[in-house]
C-alpha cells in the first residue's frame, strides 16, 4: 500500500525480486481504481515496472473518467540510470460533447535536456478541426522547465470559422512545490470565410491551480482596442473582463458589403460573473457622433449624428439619428430605435424616415418618407407601416421577373410585410 501525496490516493502495489552484491532485479505492479485529484477522476490506473541493475522501465495505462465520455491513456519509459538517458512514449485519447482529441508523442535524451514531439488530431464527429505535430523541450536542472512550441497552427470549425495561431508557446515551470504555466500567443486570428473577425496581438497568460490571468493585450477585428483585464476562475467558472476600443470600419465594410463606413465609433465592455451568463449580464456600450455611411441603396452619404447602443441584463438597446444632405426638397432624416432581447432572440424596432434619397438598381430612384414597426423572433416576424415615395420608376415586367428569380433571399421568407405604399408626388 503506497500513499501518494499530495494526491491523497492509496495505490495497491506488489514487489518481488533479488538483490545481490553485483546484481539487482526487482519487478512489480501497481493499481488504483477511482483515482481522484481535485476535479480529475480516473476510473482505473494500472502499471508495472522492472529494475535490472541500472536499467529501469515503467509502463502504465489509464482508462475511463467521470469527466469525459471516453478516456484512454498509455505511458512507457526506459531509463539508463548510469548514463542519465531517458526514452519515453505516451498516448492520450479522450472525447467530450462530440469532440475527440487524440494525442501521441515521445521524448528522449539526457535527463537534464530532453527533446521530442507531440502529434495530435482534434475532430468533431467526422469533421477534422486540426491535425499537426508540435515540438517539446524539457530541461531538468535547478528546476524543471518544459516548453511546447510550433511556428503555426490552424483550426477549422463549422461553419467556415478558421483559427490561426502564429508561433504559439506553452511553458511550464516546476520549482520546489510551486508550478507556473504560461501561454504565449504572439498573433491569433479568427476568420469567417475570408473576413477577419478577431485578431489578438501579444496574448500572454499565467495559469495556476485557481485561475487563468492574462496580461493586457491588443485586439482587432469588428472592433479594435485593448483588453485591460481578463481573468477566469476554473472552479467557479467566473469570468472577469474589461475591454475598450473602437469600431473597425474596414471590417464592417467587408462584412456588410452594401455599406462603406468612415469615422469612429467607440465601445467599452465590462463583465464579472459566471461565463454561462455572459450574454445576460455583460455590459456593452457603443457610441459615436461622427460616423458616415455610404450604401448602394442610398444616394449620397448618410451622416450619423448620434449613435448610442448599450447592452445590459441581456437587453440590447439602440438609438440612431442620421441625416442625408442630398435630398431634393429638404434634408433627409432617419431616426431608429431598437430593442433586442438576446436570450429570447427577439427584436423590436421603430424607424422614422423623412425625405431620404434612395435607389434600387435601375428600377427606382427618388425619395422615401416612412414609418416602420419591426417585430422579429428567430428571424420570423413582420414589418408593418407606411411608405411615401416620389421619384423615377422604370417598370419592365420581363426585367422584374428575371430579377425575382435571381435574387431570392431565403432569410426573408419568414418575414411578413404589411406596408402601405403611396406617393406624395407624381412618380414618373
Amino acid at each position: 500500500r503506497v500513499l501518494l501525496t499530495p494526491v491523497d490516493n492509496i495505490f495497491i502495489a506488489s514487489l518481488k525480486g533479488k538483490i545481490k552484491k553485483n546484481h539487482i532485479y526487482l519487478s512489480g505492479n501497481f493499481g488504483k481504481e477511482n483515482f481522484k485529484f481535485k476535479e480529475i477522476n480516473i476510473k482505473d490506473i494500472q502499471g508495472q515496472f522492472i529494475l535490472r541493475n541500472k536499467k529501469f522501465s515503467l509502463s502504465a495505462f489509464a482508462r475511463g473518467s467521470k469527466n469525459l465520455d471516453e478516456f484512454l491513456a498509455n505511458y512507457f519509459m526506459n531509463l539508463d540510470i548510469a548514463n542519465n538517458i531517458l526514452e519515453s512514449k505516451f498516448s492520450i485519447n479522450g472525447e467530450k460533447f462530440g469532440y475527440r482529441l487524440a494525442i501521441s508523442g515521445s521524448f528522449s535524451g539526457e535527463t537534464e535536456n530532453l527533446k521530442g514531439n507531440i502529434n495530435y488530431v482534434l475532430q468533431k464527429s467526422e469533421n477534422l478541426i486540426s491535425k499537426d505535430t508540435v515540438n517539446l523541450h524539457i530541461e531538468n536542472k535547478e528546476y524543471t522547465y518544459a516548453k511546447i512550441f510550433k511556428n503555426k497552427l490552424k483550426f477549422k470549425f463549422q461553419p467556415k470559422i478558421s483559427l490561426y495561431l502564429d508561433n504559439p508557446q506553452v511553458e511550464l515551470i516546476l520549482k520546489d512545490n510551486d508550478k507556473y504555466l504560461y501561454l504565449f500567443f504572439p498573433n491569433v486570428k479568427i476568420y469567417k470565410s475570408k473576413v477577419e473577425l478577431l485578431s489578438l496581438v501579444g496574448f500572454l497568460a499565467k495559469v495556476d491551480d485557481e485561475k487563468l490571468s492574462a496580461y493586457p493585450f491588443f485586439h482587432s477585428g469588428v472592433f479594435k482596442g485593448q483588453i485591460d483585464l481578463l481573468r477566469y476562475w476554473f472552479s467557479s467558472k467566473n469570468l472577469e473582463l474589461k475591454a475598450k476600443g473602437k469600431l473597425n470600419k474596414q471590417v464592417i465594410s467587408e462584412v456588410v458589403q452594401i455599406l462603406s463606413v468612415d469615422g469612429d465609433a467607440q465601445y467599452s465592455l465590462n463583465y464579472n460573473g459566471n461565463i454561462k451568463d455572459f450574454i445576460s449580464r455583460a455590459s456593452l456600450r457603443i457610441y459615436s457622433k461622427n460616423l458616415k455611411l455610404k450604401s448602394t441603396y442610398v444616394i449620397g452619404i448618410v451622416d450619423i449624428k448620434d449613435l448610442m447602443a448599450y447592452m445590459s441584463n441581456g437587453t440590447l438597446n439602440l438609438k440612431l439619428t442620421a441625416e442625408d444632405n442630398l435630398a431634393l426638397l429638404s434634408k433627409g432624416i432617419v431616426d431608429l430605435y431598437a430593442t433586442s432581447y438576446l436570450n429570447k432572440k427577439e427584436i423590436y424596432a421603430y424607424a422614422e424616415i423623412s425625405n431620404l434619397p434612395i435607389k434600387y438598381q435601375t428600377l427606382f430612384k427618388g425619395n422615401v418618407t416612412s414609418e416602420l414597426n419591426i417585430k422579429l423572433k428567430n428571424l420570423e416576424g413582420e414589418i408593418k407601416g407606411r411608405a411615401l415615395l416620389a421619384g423615377n420608376l422604370k417598370l419592365n415586367l420581363e426585367d422584374i421577373n428575371n430579377r425575382e428569380s435571381q435574387n431570392k433571399e431565403s432569410n426573408l421568407e419568414n418575414i411578413k410585410l404589411d406596408i402601405k405604399v403611396s406617393s406624395y408626388l407624381p412618380i414618373y
